[in-house]
């Protein structure tokens, strides 16, 4: 028994291991250096381990192991404080302290690599508790663990994947009834809201339900939290999380004059669609969305109804703790979350997913059709395996880039680069909520917003056994979905300059284009400008040794009036990938035009 427990647990360990690769491989490399708030965050730790407190206004102005982990030119960090105290909650970086003092930056990454590396340890728990006397539990929880956001972002120095981690263990201890430590469950629950003040209502909704079922058991079952101490046991919990919360209040209080310390009204949003399409897109965008990189969770949708059946209470509490976190995220006035790995905003509810993941396979193993399971698993691992691949090396969208109208068919995403998309069948086949007005045109948003109604659904169907009501289903569905798509032209707004485009002045042309490289297709271009003079205008593909090749070109008269130019460029498939497309015009004084508008917009390639 002790040799085949060490045999699982070195196997449970091996995301860990390979996460912790990942993180000194990209060091090495110089892939993926600290950026957004991460450096804020191990500025606190090195101001704790440096001076001793939490005033960190100084350690942004010295020489520190954070300041030289900073990207290559980078300019100096913008100090993220007030009163001198940092805007990011102290938890994460009181963890990473020791780490930090032995390791720098590195140290702390590798600390957090193996923190999160406990995820495949307490999946393999819960799937012990709901699949017992099967084979499904080991290759389960090494799936989850070797899979996204947990392999990937495990290095990434941000508290989010941890606190998510917390509250699903604590969910799954309180489910299972189980005997814990009073001191642990608390310890847990105090330190949520001092990773970020969002997980305060989980932490504390949590403390209420442990305290409830040491009260009344149901099903009738020693408390997870008593053990032998007896039921006054149960209130230390909800004592060292009020304790925490108290603490943190003061602090608050003494740095920022406020017990809800830096926060302010203006951090969120008041405009609801905005906040549901953000909503939607966490789970549906085709670069945030979690079942675009995990689709193993995808499952889970169809697992939703039998996890209601037969678990009703966890059920209740994992969808109450889902949108408190969830929504709060969606609200952030920082979009998607800023300068970070996209989807970060849904890395705190990932592992919820879990547990109807688990009552799905369960419920199919029953019915004999565990197969079926195995099949669909098999699917969303390589599915997901083609996100990991793109993501693993260096991209142009493992970062969150900000929202901008024409996102439906400027960016990319692993998808769209392994199956070599053009612009127009991004925005027809991928989802996209980035601009809430093309979202909501957005025929591929539709259509994969009714493939997850249509797996719920499905899950219905398979716990009141009507398999000719799913068929039928899944038929209108298909039919309606090819219809639309055929029939609907994608929905596209043009890349304008400002948002999209930038321009670029020399002595004699100016110039304008996407920040970086877009896909091969044909591109409608227009331009309203002022000349003055004679002037040349080409279409070109600039090379990153400044080489160019010239696409199209022509001539414009000499006018004072203002003047519009539209022309069509393609870009073959044949160019150079990494190139930026440029539309230029060069004169005598070509650098002093004026230019009033350009557009450019992929035309439909059918």
């Amino acid at each position: 028994m002790i040799a085949r427990r060490a045999s699982v647990a070195l196997v449970l360990a091996l995301p860990a291991i390979i996460s912790v690769m990942i993180v000194v491989i990209w060091q090495q490399h110089g892939v993926n250096p600290i950026t957004g708030d991460e450096p804020h965050y191990l500025l606190i730790a090195d101001s704790l381990l440096r001076d001793g407190d939490l005033r960190v206004l100084n350690n942004y102005q010295i020489d520190t192991p954070v300041r030289r982990a900073l990207p290559p030119g980078q300019a100096a960090l913008d100090a993220h404080t007030v009163n001198g105290y940092s805007i990011h909650d102290p938890g994460l970086p009181l963890l990473l302290l020791p780490a930090y003092a032995m390791g720098g930056v590195l140290g702390a990454k590798v600390w957090m690599a193996l923190l999160l590396g406990l995820v495949p340890f307490s999946v393999y728990r819960r799937a012990m508790a709901i699949l017992p006397g099967t084979h499904w539990p080991l290759p389960l929880a090494l799936i989850i663990g070797l899979g996204q956001p947990f392999l990937i972002g495990g290095g990434q120095i941000y508290p989010d994947l941890l606190a998510g981690l917390i509250i699903f263990e604590l969910l799954g201890v309180w489910a299972e009834a189980r005997s814990a430590p009073a001191w642990w469950v608390g310890g847990l629950l105090a330190l949520l809201p001092w990773l970020h003040l969002k997980f305060l209502p989980p932490a504390a909704l949590l403390a209420l339900l442990y305290a409830l079922r040491a009260i009344r058991p149901h099903p009738p079952a020693p408390s997870p939290t008593c053990g032998r101490g007896g039921a006054a046991r149960s209130a230390i919990p909800a004592i060292l999380l009020a304790a925490s919360v108290a603490a943190l209040g003061m602090y608050n209080l003494r740095a920022f004059g406020s017990i809800l310390g830096p926060y302010q009204p203006g951090d969120a949003t008041g405009d609801l669609g905005r906040v549901a399409m953000i909503a939607v897109g966490l789970h549906l965008d085709r670069m945030q969305g979690i079942f675009f990189q995990a689709p193993t969770f995808l499952l889970g949708v169809f697992g939703l109804a039998i996890f209601a059946a037969e678990d009703r209470r966890l059920a209740l509490a994992c969808g109450a703790i889902y949108l408190m976190v969830l929504l709060p995220s969606a609200a952030h006035t920082n979009w998607y979350g800023g300068t970070s790995f996209a989807g970060r905003f849904f890395w705190a509810v990932a592992l919820l997913w879990c547990f109807p993941l688990l009552y799905a396979i369960r419920h199919l193993r029953q019915r004999g059709l565990g197969s079926l399971a195995a099949a669909a698993l098999a699917v969303a691992i390589m599915l997901e395996g083609v996100f990991a691949a793109k993501v693993l090396i260096p991209n142009a969208y493992t970062y969150t880039t900000p929202p901008h109208a024409a996102a439906s068919w400027m960016d990319s995403n692993p998808y769209a680069d392994f199956l070599d998309l053009t612009p127009i069948q991004r925005a027809r086949w991928l989802p996209s909520f980035q601009d809430p007005e093309v979202a909501a045109r957005a025929t591929a948003n539709w259509i994969f917003g009714g493939m997850i109604v249509c797996l719920t659904l499905t899950g219905i169907c398979a716990l009141r056994r009507r398999g000719q009501a799913c068929l039928a289903l899944w038929r209108v569905f298909a039919i309606t979905a090819v219809g639309a798509t055929w029939q609907m032209p994608p929905a596209i707004r043009p890349a304008v300059l400002g948002v999209d485009l930038e321009l670029r002045r020399g002595e004699r042309y100016v110039a304008a284009g996407p920040r970086g490289a877009i896909q091969p297709g044909a591109y409608a271009v227009a331009l309203d400008y002022t000349p003055g003079e004679r002037l040349g205008w080409e279409c070109a593909l600039v090379g990153k040794a400044g080489g160019r090749a010239v696409l199209a070109a022509g001539g414009l008269p000499a006018s004072e009036a203002q003047r519009r130019l539209h022309t069509i460029c393609v870009i073959p498939r044949a160019s150079d990938r990494s190139a930026r497309f440029e539309l230029r015009l060069y004169g005598p004084h070509g650098g002093a035009i004026d230019l009033w508008r350009i557009e450019i917009q992929p035309l439909n390639d059918r």
